[in-house]
């Protein structure tokens, strides 16, 4: 029930990103943050994902994940997105009480053709994540890959969230928040 209040939420700004950015929003579309219309628009806040990798290392995959939390907010008269802490906790007023959201943990899953390869608790910028070969690639693959062959493979990003809401009049919901994914294609080669 809260969860489409946050939606009003507006962060105090860290660093201003570059205004022309795209980034992803919470129902895995793109977002512009370019005036007081994209804000509402997009109030659940965003998030930018970079990947490098894989590196493949004996029986593992390596990436190197770095995650960025964004909310659109207007600063110094320019709008833009702004960093924001993964686990900020965010206020937000509702007639005659105010919410206060506490982000208890953020999760990073990874998933190919929607099998569920691993869930990674998330509260920094940037980390390297090693995930078995096995997990990613089917035995046809596998199979392409010792024979010298290059395969392509694409593996869905999303964020999770689990929240506390917390409202002065007493009321508190928990529940958990699904960002939309990123799909990230690569080729593989042993």
């Amino acid at each position: 029930m809260f969860l489409p209040m946050l939606l009003s939420v507006l962060l105090s700004p860290v660093y201003a990103q570059d205004l022309s950015q795209t980034v992803k929003v919470a129902d895995g579309t793109v977002a512009q943050c370019q005036n007081s219309q994209d804000a509402f628009q997009h109030r659940m806040g965003a998030y930018q994902l970079k990947v490098e990798g894989p590196v493949v290392k004996d029986e593992w995959l390596l990436f190197r994940v770095k995650l960025d939390f964004l909310s659109c907010q207007q600063v110094d008269q320019k709008w833009g997105f702004v960093k924001v802490s993964a686990l900020a906790p965010l206020n937000f007023q509702l007639p005659g009480d105010e919410v206060l959201v506490e982000t208890r943990q953020a999760f990073l899953q990874l998933t190919r053709h929607e099998q569920f390869i691993t869930q990674i608790a998330w509260d920094d910028d940037v980390r390297t994540i090693a995930i078995g070969l096995k997990d990613v690639v089917d035995e046809n693959e596998l199979t392409k890959l010792q024979a010298g062959e290059e395969i392509d493979v694409a593996v869905d990003f999303a964020l999770q969230k689990e929240l506390l809401l917390n409202s002065k009049e007493g009321l508190s919901s928990e529940g958990s928040f699904m960002f939309g994914a990123f799909r990230q294609h690569f080729k593989l080669k042993l």
